[in-house]
């Protein structure tokens, strides 16, 4: 199993204006990508460098086995570390639709909750690509998601603080009474914890 740290966004450079239907894009990068990058297959037969699809609807397609690196990064440690996910669109002149910042918000969510926090890059930090840049809101992406983890944050604290006043009460070394006592009262300064 792959050691994953990162989350790598790109773009197909395919105007959405000119989009095939979801199936056949994902049939022409099964194949371009075998032919042009060499790209070998998964254990599922796919051939596509991106571990995610998400068209300009609200669809989304694992076209890519999590335990399957892919070589299209320059970077090889990158390809170890990284799972890929690619929006249609060329965000060189169009902007992603509101769907697809939504779906990608899902698709970011769903690996934190699999793999822990893991951070989050543009292909153009990796390889001399514009992909996926000038159009791309990375402020509205960030703050979707920053929103949502600083509500997971708070309710995890909110758990944390419960389970530390159980403790608490049912132990008897004082010493570990008072550190649950501190980091009790830390927790509930931090994420303005009335009562639990």
């Amino acid at each position: 199993m792959r050691k994953l740290k990162k989350i790598v966004i790109h773009h197909t450079l395919i105007e959405q204006n000119r989009q095939p239907s979801a199936e056949k894009m994902i049939s022409s990068m099964n194949r371009t990508h075998a032919e042009r990058i060499g790209q070998p297959a998964d254990a599922n037969g796919s051939t596509i460098a991106y571990h995610y699809y998400i068209h300009t609807d609200w669809s989304i397609y694992e076209t890519r086995l999590h335990e399957s690196e892919w070589r299209a990064n320059s970077n090889r440690q990158v390809n170890r570390e990284a799972i890929n996910i690619v929006l249609h669109g060329n965000f060189d002149v169009e902007k992603p639709t509101k769907q697809q910042y939504l779906s990608l918000q899902k698709v970011i969510w769903e690996l934190f909750m699999m793999y822990g926090r893991l951070s989050i890059h543009w292909h153009n930090e990796f390889s001399p690509k514009t992909c996926p840049w000038r159009n791309f809101d990375f402020n509205y992406l960030h703050n979707i998601i920053m929103k949502d983890l600083e509500a997971i944050a708070k309710k995890q604290a909110i758990a944390t603080v419960a389970s530390l006043s159980t403790c608490y009460d049912l132990t008897e070394d004082e010493e570990a009474r008072e550190l649950m006592k501190n980091t009790a009262a830390k927790l509930r300064k931090e994420y303005e914890i009335d009562s639990v």
